[in-house]
């Protein structure tokens, strides 16, 4: 049954309450500079299977348009096979399909997918939601360090539609392939980013910096990340300065989440030994949640209360949300500023590349919660467009949930 928003539905979380608080650094920290950071992604990309894979150049402008920033937005659910795109309803009911790039119609996408219009697969995701990473018939892109894959592949289909429309789509390993290529240490892309750090990166506000520093006095505070320590170490001086480690009681990169909170991946030194005492003051890679708790528990004398910040659905609500050692969860969401969902909240500075007109709203249509809307809204205990939404509260004020 699909859940419609309740907008009396309030939940109040005060920052006091909490013994150990853990943040995320992509898109929670550290900001992109989203307009030149997906320009730049678009065109490694398209280039690589212009001229590496061999698809037709007509059908990837030298140039994003308009309709193809349009086109762009976290979330979809890719169907390899057919080629299709879809946005999904909170109980996998599909709200509106491209083949490519092209919108189906309700009655073709009832021809494909059933009068209840609902896909097989993604019906069993909604059972299961972490075997996305297993799943062979589908991808849904949750960062805006790679949403742009959705478009690209819808263009790759439009490419191979040139030439006749196959009985299936083979062209996602080869997309799969250039968003591979695209993060390798010696790429353009990389290059490019490395030479021009504040061109796509965006330093921390000294507020949000104000207001780690005054929360480490009353809170532990960890930083988990799943940035490769080489990648972190020249993101986390731009976005908090090279005191960056004074910051945080623990620092944990590659942490591999979702499999961070449910799993039980030892911890590493950052020279790969393995670690059997964490201790506070270190730097740590992958690892897991588990053993972080019970470490807090003997340390602080009592089941210590704790809290996770983060902005990917999976990673950072769902699944901390839902262990046995559950974390309370603050959902950091920027659409809700690219929306105009946040009352008195200024419009997100590159808006036009994470909300859709075409698709709709990333959380909800018509007050009915998308597939990832339903997760943020029944997971987190408070949705907010930027950490500065915290910063600039004492840190006991009683903020009440307003999504």
């Amino acid at each position: 049954m699909f859940n419609r928003i309740n907008f009396n539905m309030v939940s109040t979380l005060k920052l006091t309450d909490y013994d150990v608080i853990g943040l995320d650094l992509d898109n929670t920290l550290l900001h992109y500079n989203l307009t030149n950071f997906i320009n730049l992604q678009y065109n490694f990309m398209s280039t690589y299977l212009t001229d590496k894979k061999g698809y037709n150049k007509t059908v990837f402008p030298d140039k994003l348009t308009e309709n193809n920033i349009d086109f762009i937005q976290r979330g979809l659910f890719l169907d390899f096979k057919r080629g299709n795109l879809l946005h999904l309803r909170n109980d996998g009911f599909i709200l509106k399909a491209t083949h490519g790039s092209r919108k189906m119609e309700d009655s073709l996408i009832e021809k494909i997918y059933g009068k209840e219009r609902k896909w097989a697969v993604t019906n069993n995701l909604l059972n299961n939601l972490l075997s996305m990473w297993d799943n062979s018939d589908t991808r849904s892109f949750l960062d805006y360090t790679d949403s742009i894959t959705s478009l690209l592949f819808a263009q790759a289909v439009d490419a191979v539609d040139l030439q006749g429309h196959p009985e299936e789509y083979v062209v996602w390993p080869d997309v799969l392939e250039a968003l591979v290529q695209m993060y390798q240490e010696d790429s353009s892309f990389i290059q490019a980013i490395a030479i021009n750090l504040l061109d796509y990166m965006k330093p921390c506000d000294e507020d949000v910096r104000n207001w780690l520093q005054n929360l480490k006095k009353c809170s532990k505070l960890i930083l988990i990340t799943g940035s490769d320590i080489e990648v972190a170490k020249i993101s986390l001086p731009l976005c908090l300065g090279e005191n960056y480690s004074e910051f945080f009681d623990i620092i944990i990169y590659n942490a591999k989440k979702p499999g961070f909170f449910n799993l039980s991946r030892p911890f590493l030194t950052t020279d790969n030994e393995q670690v059997h005492d964490i201790v506070l003051g270190k730097h740590f890679k992958q690892g897991n949640w588990s053993e972080l708790f019970k470490m807090f528990a003997a340390l602080l004398k009592k089941s210590p209360k704790c809290l996770y910040i983060g902005d990917n659905p999976l990673q950072d609500v769902f699944t901390p949300a839902t262990i046995p050692e559950k974390i309370d969860v603050i959902a950091l969401i920027e659409e809700v500023a690219a929306e105009g969902l946040y009352p008195g909240y200024p419009q997100h500075p590159h808006s036009k590349y994470i909300s859709s007109k075409f698709w709709e709203s990333f959380l909800y249509s018509d007050q009915i919660l998308t597939f990832y809307g339903g997760i943020i809204k029944t997971k987190a205990k408070l949705i907010i467009p930027s950490l500065k939404v915290l910063a600039e509260k004492p840190l006991d004020y009683e903020h009440k949930s307003i999504l």
